[in-house]
């Protein structure tokens, strides 16, 4: 678990390219909600984190992924200044099931986290710190997400000035 905002920056290699990732890791406290709202203009991507052993911890990720998408959204312009497309485009997101490992002693059904994926638009992912199974997976789709909508821009501009 997080505590406090750690600031990292992690290169994933999407077809031959590499796409920089700069993550914004915030603890759930309700105390780091000021510390959000600096960086949301700037925001691409959204990942919200539960622990599969705990209903609760579903709750507290729904509930922070949807005051990331409301700071995003309130950010305006800022979606042309993240390079995430036109302004007002939607961030990509992602929920990851952690604790995957434990999924024998799960309080949350698959169907629930993908209930919950789905309402807030994001896609589900699990992964497991202890064994390191899934940890990767929800990185490499935002970034090859990022980098599908990169090259589209890129090539609607090119398609002006040609």
């Amino acid at each position: 678990m997080t505590e406090g905002i750690e600031v990292l920056n992690s290169p994933v290699k999407v077809n031959g390219a590499t796409v920089q990732l700069m993550i914004f890791d915030a603890g759930g406290d309700p105390i780091y909600s000021e510390l959000k709202k600096p960086v949301a203009p700037q925001a691409a991507a959204v990942v919200a984190c539960f622990d599969v052993t705990s209903s609760e911890s579903l709750r507290g990720a729904i509930a922070h992924a949807q005051e990331a998408l409301r700071l995003i959204a309130g950010a305006g312009a800022g979606a042309a200044a993240r390079g995430s497309g036109a302004p007002g485009s939607k961030p990509f997101g992602v929920l990851v099931g952690c604790k995957h490992d434990l999924r024998d002693l799960a309080e949350v059904s698959e169907a629930d986290a993908q209930e919950a994926a789905q309402s807030l638009g994001f896609d589900i992912f699990y992964a497991s710190a202890q064994d390191g199974q899934g940890v990767e997976a929800p990185f490499a789709a935002l970034a090859g997400a990022i980098k599908r909508r990169y090259d589209a821009s890129a090539a609607a501009v090119v398609a002006l000035l040609g």
